[in-house]
């Protein structure tokens, strides 16, 4: 987590009051991105799968979103800023992810949520058992397409976007409307900013 957002966290706290998360402009999400439901309000998760909020974030953000009764309300897509300060484990599962979302679009969910698991391993090639858990996923296409520059160039297009309008490092991340979700309980703020939104 960077360190101004760790003061303003730190100043949110002490004031007892949520600061503005306003984003200076809204997250640039690719259109090949895979889509999540049709609501009215738009949610990004700025995904590391390195990271082991990455599993929190993808499997737990859906969840609390179903829970509440919100999955109508919101159309969810998933970006990718993995941390290579943690490694290259997440980096890969991101290339994994990609690659999926172009070779089995169908399967994308459940490949992320395999994925999600990828900061249990230790390195790269343990990542790719981790979409041996998923039906009807063809691993040599996937695993093919993942070796392509466009795949690299991709995520890459994800961190520089996220970081240009001040997404921060940490996990879970989300973005709802041009608004940021993260801090001690960014689930609860997820919903509370699902809830607020106009549509």
């Amino acid at each position: 987590m960077d360190a101004l957002v760790a003061v303003r966290l730190l100043a949110e706290r002490l004031a007892g009051r949520p600061l503005d998360r306003s984003l200076p402009a809204p997250l640039r999400v690719r259109p090949e991105v895979p889509v999540r439901g049709h609501g009215p309000v738009s949610v990004v998760q700025v995904a590391d799968l390195g990271h082991p909020g990455g599993a929190t974030g993808r499997l737990d953000g859906w969840r609390v979103l179903a829970d509440a009764g919100l999955r109508d309300r919101v159309t969810w897509r998933t970006v990718h800023a993995p941390d290579a300060f943690l490694g290259p484990v997440g980096p890969r599962a991101a290339h994994l992810a990609e690659a999926v979302a172009r070779v089995a679009p169908h399967r994308f969910d459940d490949a992320m949520d395999a994925l999600a698991r990828a900061y249990l391993v230790a390195d790269p090639p343990q990542v790719e058992r981790l979409l041996t858990r998923v039906d009807d996923l063809d691993l040599d296409a996937v695993l093919a397409e993942a070796l392509h520059p466009e795949i690299r160039d991709a995520v890459t297009l994800d961190q520089r976007h996220a970081r240009v309008v001040g997404v921060p490092l940490g996990q879970p991340r989300f973005v709802v409307g041009q608004q940021l979700a993260a801090g001690p309980e960014p689930l609860q703020e997820l919903l509370r900013l699902v809830r607020e939104a106009p549509g």
